[in-house]
């Protein structure tokens, strides 16, 4: 509902109504109506935080007799079909991505300690004090890594509120807490425990807010239980709001709920608004047969082309984070959305939590993929730069994470496929930025000398370590040759410089290797 004449319902995401006065506008709505108009359209209910009606409409022309009205800014349906399987509630595979394993047992991928999550842990940065809201499928409520695991360990003193919105696009809530096991994937992400049982969350000091909202990652299916998800986060305290889920198709109702999360008000902590660019499923390319008609009234979209070059909703909308996957390589998969309102990305290849029913043990760490679990595990490496840092707002957290990339010059450097690059959290909450290792010939045939040039960032002493040749000193001499090959290679030694707390980076001297 609006104002007459104003082009919406909300500005600076505040409705331009009171609640008092929508309720009203809604009842009068229908009220006003004749007879046979009111059983043609029914009101549902009406939302407590924005001027959103719900109604149940049993004819067309009662459709288009609303949608002229002038207190009426938008309709669109609640809920566009209910189907029982979605994409991405398939049965989860194996991780295959190389790991380690911390001093009490939990599996660690190798990625973590790429983007300086697993250092940063050292430094005592678990995301303590953080709230993670993720609009999802909810969150298993079996699984122990999630109910009597929770919160032990390292784990200890936090919290899991799980909230459903699923009733308001007519679904019911799964007893199991998560009936696709989307959700359940995304929570080990971001924050499964620390306490030597297994997978650990990027997070796991953090509290979490799961909100079972739809039944699967496809937006279509459950528009207005999103919206009301992502309000009732930000209204719950959420510091940060994830999204591991999208649509082709944009909705006015989540528009205004992102809208809302992000209003500025004094004393009040505006969330920081996360989303997944797109994960596709099939052929990267739509029949020949679409672009053919398409190109027969104008030009094929490029997007229709090549479905990854499209962002989807929300992360497309202004005010959300669009986050995107990454290989250990480095490239972006060719099933994964990329593009230039991309503003971030991290390797997409995870540990997430299996729920029962999937064909393995509930709990146990398996493998989540794509741009839901890179969404997920930015959230987490942003809380623990926010729990770090808990008085910044929003924006100067984001300042830190685009600045944290290796890229040179950063802060300004941005790729137009994935925006900012994967975040560092050691660089980013001030642990050893770069390590500076250079090479120079020595004495005898194919030796050189390798120093620690330059340590930049942290805070020492520093400790050294060449795992080439166990040298714990700044410097070493190591001779390698000859290659047996036709030509010279170029070669490094790697250093790890640690400070005093165990946070370490590693460095890399090259050289040049001769036949």
């Amino acid at each position: 509902m609006r104002p007459d004449g104003a082009a919406g319902g909300l500005a600076s995401g505040r409705p331009l109504l009171t609640r008092a006065q929508w309720e009203s506008r809604a009842q009068r709505l229908f009220a006003s109506e004749g007879r046979e108009a009111k059983d043609e359209v029914r009101l549902r209910y009406t939302s407590r935080e924005l001027p959103h009606a719900v109604v149940q409409v049993s004819s067309l022309g009662a459709l288009r007799a609303l949608r002229k009205r002038p207190d009426v800014y938008f309709v669109e349906p609640a809920r566009m079909i209910s189907v029982a399987q979605s994409p991405g509630c398939g049965a989860p595979a194996a991780l295959v991505q190389p790991t380690f394993s911390l001093p009490e047992g939990d599996i660690v991928p190798i990625q973590y300690r790429m983007q300086g999550i697993s250092e940063a842990w050292k430094k005592g940065v678990t995301g303590a004090g953080v709230t993670i809201g993720y609009v999802d499928t909810g969150t298993d409520n079996v699984v122990p890594e999630f109910t009597t695991r929770f919160a032990a360990g390292a784990s200890a003193g936090r919290s899991i509120t799980r909230l459903s919105t699923m009733g308001f696009s007519f679904f019911s809530p799964n007893p199991t807490g998560d009936g696709c096991g989307h959700g359940t994937r995304v929570a080990g992400v971001i924050g499964a425990p620390r306490d030597g049982l297994g997978g650990v969350g990027i997070a796991y000091g953090a509290n979490l807010l799961p909100v079972e909202a739809t039944p699967g990652p496809v937006v279509n299916w459950s528009a207005v239980s999103v919206a009301q998800g992502i309000i009732q986060a930000a209204d719950q305290g959420a510091w940060i709001i994830s999204m591991a889920i999208g649509s082709t198709t944009a909705f006015q109702s989540i528009r205004d709920a992102i809208s809302y999360a992000a209003r500025v008000e004094p004393g009040r902590r505006v969330p920081l608004l996360v989303a997944a660019a797109g994960t596709w499923t099939g052929s990267s390319v739509a029949p020949p047969i679409v672009c053919w008609l398409l190109d027969a009234i104008g030009t094929c979209p490029s997007w229709i082309q090549d479905p990854t070059r499209f962002i989807v909703f929300p992360a497309s909308e202004p005010g959300v984070i669009a986050v995107t996957a990454m290989e250990l390589g480095g490239w972006v998969p060719s099933n994964v959305s990329r593009g230039p309102t991309v503003e971030f990305a991290m390797i997409g290849d995870l540990p997430g939590v299996a729920t029962s029913g999937t064909g393995w043990p509930a709990g146990t760490p398996i493998r989540f993929r794509g741009s839901s679990a890179a969404v997920s595990a930015f959230a987490g490496a942003a809380a623990l730069v926010w729990s770090r840092f808990p008085t910044i707002t929003r924006d100067s957290l984001l300042a830190v994470l685009r600045c944290s990339h290796a890229w040179t010059p950063r802060c300004q450097r941005r790729s137009t496929d994935v925006g900012y690059g994967a975040p560092d959290v050691l660089r980013a909450i001030g642990g050893i930025s770069e390590v500076v290792a250079t090479a120079t010939p020595a004495e005898g045939d194919y030796c050189w000398h390798f120093s620690v040039a330059s340590v930049v960032g942290g805070h020492g002493p520093y400790t050294y370590y060449w795992p080439a040749t166990g040298s714990t000193s700044p410097s070493t001499e190591a001779c390698f040759g000859p290659t047996g090959l036709e030509y010279p290679i170029q070669a490094s030694l790697e250093v790890y410089v640690s400070e005093p707390d165990g946070a370490s980076r590693e460095g890399k001297a090259w050289f040049w290797a001769y036949p």
